[in-house]
């Protein structure tokens, strides 16, 4: 990621996940069909980490949606997180 740091987009979906863990790649594929299938507005990324640097490239995002798996989990879930704008700088 950072490739397109600070530029604006309308959605950023992010892949999350590692290849070397089995099901935890699940984010990381979702992410490839989804790049694969290329919207206007939508940029894809993957990350093995979840970074402080991810910042950058949330900036300029109306939205954002990260893609992550759980082995242990019996069902699938969604979950909506309000992100709290602040000024640039403040404490």
């Amino acid at each position: 990621m950072g490739a397109g740091a600070g530029k604006a987009c309308g959605v950023l979906v992010i892949g999350w996940g590692n290849r070397l863990r089995g099901d935890d790649a699940a984010g990381l594929l979702v992410a490839e069909r989804l790049r694969a299938a290329a919207r206007p507005g939508v940029r894809v990324e993957t990350a093995r980490l979840l970074t402080p640097e991810l910042a950058e490239d949330l900036a300029g995002c109306r939205a954002a949606v990260v893609i992550d798996a759980d082995a242990d989990a019996r069902e699938v879930s969604v979950r909506k997180v309000e992100v709290c704008h602040t000024a640039r700088g403040a404490a």
